[in-house]
This record gives C-alpha cells, sequence and structure tokens, in this order.
C-alpha cells in the first residue's frame, strides 16, 4: 500500500542522513530523539512524502537554477539583448526544461489522483483576459529590467546581495498591490 511505501522510504532516509551525516553522529543528536518521535515521524505516512517531495522538487529547481545561471540577472539580461550581447545559452536552458517537463506532464495526465494528494491543482482557465495580458506584460518588463523573476529571486536570497534583497522586497511590494488593486478576475462558474 501507499502508506508501507512511504514509511520504508522514510524509513531509508532517515538511515541514508544517519550514516552520511558525521556531524549528527558527532553530536549525538539521534540519541537524544526518543524512539516514540520517529515511530511519529514514520507514521505520517502521505503527507510526510508530500512533504519530502516537495522538498525534493524545491533543491532540484533552486540547483537547477544556480546550475543554469537563471540566477545571475546579466546572464538573463544578455538574453534578452538581442542586438547587443546576446548570450543565447538561456534558451538552451529553457528547452531543456522543456524537453523534461513535458513528459512528466504527459505522465500526470494520465493518472487519475497525484501520488500524495486527493486531487490534481493544474489550471483550468485557457482564456486570454485583460488581467492575464497585463499581468504578463508587467512580468516581463521587470525580469528584463531586473534580470530576476521570482523563482531565481527567492535562489538568490542566501547571497544577501543588495541587487536581489531590494528586488525581492520590491517584488512583494508588487505582489501586494496587485492583490488589492489589480483588474478584478472573472469567476469561472461550472454548471
Amino acid at each position: 500500500s501507499l502508506e508501507m511505501a512511504a514509511q520504508a522510504v522514510m524509513q531509508f532516509v532517515v538511515s541514508r542522513v544517519y550514516r552520511c551525516a558525521p556531524l549528527l553522529r558527532h553530536r549525538r543528536l539521534w540519541q537524544q530523539v526518543p524512539s516514540q518521535s520517529l515511530s511519529f515521524v514514520m507514521s505520517w505516512g502521505a503527507k510526510s512524502m508530500q512533504f519530502l517531495s516537495t522538498i525534493f522538487a524545491g533543491l532540484l529547481f533552486g540547483t537547477g537554477l544556480i546550475l543554469s545561471g537563471m540566477a545571475n540577472p546579466t546572464k538573463v539580461q544578455n538574453f534578452l539583448d538581442v542586438f547587443g550581447t546576446w548570450d543565447p545559452s538561456l534558451a538552451f536552458v529553457m528547452g531543456g526544461a522543456i524537453l523534461v517537463t513535458a513528459p512528466g506532464f504527459w505522465f500526470v495526465q494520465k493518472r487519475s489522483t497525484p501520488f500524495f494528494h486527493d486531487m490534481f491543482h493544474l489550471p483550468t482557465r485557457k482564456d486570454v483576459d485583460a488581467r492575464l495580458f497585463t499581468g504578463a506584460a508587467l512580468f516581463g518588463i521587470g525580469w528584463g529590467l531586473g534580470g530576476l523573476c521570482p523563482g531565481p529571486a527567492v535562489t538568490s536570497l542566501p547571497f544577501a546581495t543588495p541587487g536581489v534583497l531590494i528586488f525581492v522586497l520590491a517584488m512583494l511590494v508588487g505582489m501586494t498591490l496587485a492583490k488589492f488593486t489589480a483588474l478584478p478576475s472573472r469567476k469561472v462558474v461550472s454548471a
């Protein structure tokens, strides 16, 4: 069953962390955790797998952004500067991402439910309205001027460069303003 598989994966992860992390063994943190706590973690089942898969996806995404140069504003701006210092390497990053993601979406559409949740949360709207057009235009202008978009900006936060910190603060202010002042979204009513 799914719960048994989740428990087996959790036991495997805990054993690997313990085996591969000498710092944890040195400080004897595992010995300070009561066995009841570890059994409680093991009993999470699907919730723990949802949590672990989310952490894994975030780490994978952030690592990909850093390694591909997407978190480097100059590289992004050079990609967008077609008539100046154009750097086409970002097109290969995006193309590679599409090649990896496309089979994943195909696989997801073949399943009736996700692995670790009751239902899929996929977009259902297909119309193009003023809100979408305005948001896309503002996003593109911000991406071109700043060289960052939300994912790479958050990924770059640990570096604490002044440009990234200012960008993230401005981005959060812009998101808040948009939430309260943007064009109202049309509600889709299903019959």
